[in-house]
């Protein structure tokens, strides 16, 4: 009931165990609802480019789990809402870059600032799930912004 449970490529333990797909519903990890990624270049003129790139996700989906520790059986893992019922926080990011190429000796020379995550959002991308102090508190989170400068020469 785990993020990995819920990933179509990994065997989990629905055949090992029975109470697994006990009224089993919900949506799968890398079910997003909403996704958009929206592109752009602007020709200034003079080879002066202008580019950006905007993504937004939803978050995944996952289960709430509940540790039962004082059953018959032992320490149970149980889901407290289906999966698909909660979800992480939603991930964006704005990328931007300038680029700038010239004519230098007979070479072309290009010069470009990049920058990544350029809003610095700090999202978590996944969170603790059991039920406790601890719940809902992020893990992972988006990576940080990101300023390059690049250089190149054509020959």
């Amino acid at each position: 009931y785990a993020p990995s449970q819920n990933d179509e490529l990994l065997i989990g333990d629905s055949y090992t165990d029975p109470n697994s797909n006990t009224f089993s519903e919900g949506r799968t990890l890398f079910d997003r609802g909403y996704g958009l990624k929206v592109t752009g270049t602007y020709n200034a003129g003079r080879r002066l480019t202008f580019s950006t790139a905007a993504r937004y996700a939803d978050g995944q989906n996952f289960a709430r789990l509940v540790v039962v520790p004082d059953l018959p059986q032992g320490r149970e893992v149980i889901r407290a809402f289906a999966n698909g019922k909660t979800k992480f926080t939603y991930t964006m990011t704005l990328d931007l870059r300038a680029q700038k190429v010239f004519t230098w000796q007979g070479h072309d020379v290009t010069l470009a600032l990049e920058t990544y995550n350029a809003i610095d959002l700090h999202n978590e991308v996944e969170e603790i799930t059991i039920t406790g102090p601890l719940w809902r508190k992020g893990t992972f989170a988006q990576p940080p912004r990101v300023i390059r400068l690049t250089a190149g020469v054509g020959f």
